[in-house]
């Protein structure tokens, strides 16, 4: 999706998309980050889908915007730096459009020549013209099997790709004997076994590292003494699911401060062209927070920021336990999701003392929880 690419900091990024669309917002290139995602939206919802986020005091940051160069041409001419300009256009005509520049990140397995010969397969490669269809390249690049996500978007004369890659569940297992073990503390809740010996049955509780699935047969005759007799080793098949609680525990304060936007706000503009700095980054308020965009040619060391200040204001607010669990809750189901399980039930309890509002939450998912495993 071609657009506005915006990086959000939320620790629950499934409600916030899912917020987004109920106002109307599409979204796509979404990738997960630390602390909040990473995401496109069209051009014109973005000025919709920054209200909606100022509304609810999020902090996010601007990563690209489309006609990025066109905006930094009109703030250097009104700037007077006319010649600047000049040269900027001059040099977009003749050389803007074209990739120069690959950069791939998110790849740990995957080499980068590994990667790039995956966008040559799909027509990308240096020197070419970056008019593609950005939508049918990500799905060209997800349908091979080491990527399970893929964004891909242009940056002055830089190709920017950020991929994802298929997890691998458990251990690369060479020929010869290899069980399969539970990844989890678990309930079991289905067996399947295609080949080996099942060990558990359902409703059984497991630890994490028990054997689910031998991979070896015994004689149901067994030796002088009654024991079963082994017949033979091999891979063991077959899928293992269980219930898997998720928990955690906070301790929250039952009156805090947080701090709110007035609704005040100022906005600095900072050129940087050729190490030489024009205008004034100064915050006008004693509290406040910030929202940075910027545009950088790749081409040209010129630069243009905008500082956007908000004014803040301490406010004393009363801690509702319920909506404090109902948000742990919704993480760990994200948590649950995210690791492959379906949620099947979800519970908190809640105690108060010294002030504090002490929190444990659950959620318990059906999940595939067994993982082959070779033996020593």
């Amino acid at each position: 999706m071609n657009g506005t690419v915006i990086e959000v900091k939320t620790s629950s990024p499934a409600r916030l998309l899912t917020a987004l669309s109920r106002e109307g917002v599409g979204t796509g290139s979404i990738i997960p980050l630390k602390g909040g995602v990473r995401f496109t939206v069209e051009e014109s919802n973005s000025a919709k889908t920054f209200a909606f986020l100022e509304k609810l005091c999020y902090t996010y940051r601007v990563v690209e915007r489309s006609g990025g160069r066109a905006r930094l041409t009109q703030v250097l001419s009104r700037a007077g730096l006319a010649a600047g300009a000049a040269v900027v256009i001059a040099l977009h005509a003749l050389f803007g459009g074209n990739v120069w520049r690959i950069e791939i990140d998110g790849n740990e397995r995957l080499s980068d020549k590994a990667v790039l010969e995956m966008l040559a397969q799909s027509g990308v490669r240096k020197g070419v013209k970056g008019d593609f269809d950005f939508s049918a390249l990500e799905s060209a690049m997800r349908s091979f099997d080491d990527i399970s996500e893929c964004s891909v978007s242009m940056r002055g004369s830089t190709l920017k790709v950020s991929v994802i890659e298929r997890s691998l569940i458990g251990e690369p297992v060479a020929d010869g004997r290899a069980d399969i073990v539970s990844r989890y503390d678990a309930r079991v809740t289905r067996v399947v076994c295609e080949r080996g010996t099942p060990l558990v049955g359902t409703g059984d509780v497991i630890a994490a590292g028990s054997t689910l699935i031998e991979g070896a047969s015994y004689t149901t005759l067994g030796d002088d003494y009654g024991n079963p007799v082994l017949m033979e080793e091999f891979r063991a098949s077959g899928e293992v699911y269980g219930a898997v609680v998720f928990s955690a525990s906070a301790a929250i304060p039952a009156e805090r401060t947080v701090y709110e936007r007035t609704g005040r706000k100022k906005t600095r503009t900072v050129i940087k062209l050729f190490g030489l700095s024009i205008g004034r980054d100064a915050d006008p308020y004693a509290l406040s927070e910030k929202s940075v965009t910027g545009e950088k040619l790749a081409l040209i060391p010129i630069e243009c920021k905008r500082i956007t200040y908000y004014e803040t204001e301490g406010v004393t607010v009363v801690t509702d336990p319920d909506a404090e669990a109902a948000d742990i809750t919704a993480r760990l189901a994200d948590e649950a999701a995210f690791a492959g399980g379906t949620v099947i039930s979800s519970a908190y309890n809640c105690t108060e003392g010294n002030g504090l509002y002490y929190l444990n939450c659950y959620v318990t998912a059906e999940m595939l929880i067994g993982e082959l495993k070779q033996r020593a």
